[in-house]
């Protein structure tokens, strides 16, 4: 993701950071543009769990990447445990 990043910045591309635990796309997002000052992030999207299952939500997340018009898209995943009860 890093050398995406620097690719990125080089060539003028803009890039979306979505997912991920609370709060790891804004860091994500925020430690890039420190490192990499020409960086372009056109959004930051951290939609709640379990968003996938609510089809106005998807729409929601959807809309607002299509106005963002990112050349490259981070997804993150958040992996959940499972409870051995």
């Amino acid at each position: 993701m890093v050398r995406l990043c620097q690719t990125a910045a080089a060539n003028g591309k803009t890039v979306y950071f979505l997912g991920g635990s609370p709060g790891a796309a804004s860091c994500a997002a925020n430690r890039l543009s420190l490192e990499l000052p020409l960086l372009s992030v056109v959004g930051v999207d951290c939609p709640p769990h379990g968003f996938l299952d609510n089809p106005d939500e998807c729409v929601r997340v959807a809309d607002r990447i299509e106005s963002a018009r990112p050349d490259l898209l981070f997804v993150g995943l958040v992996r959940l445990s499972r409870s051995t009860g």
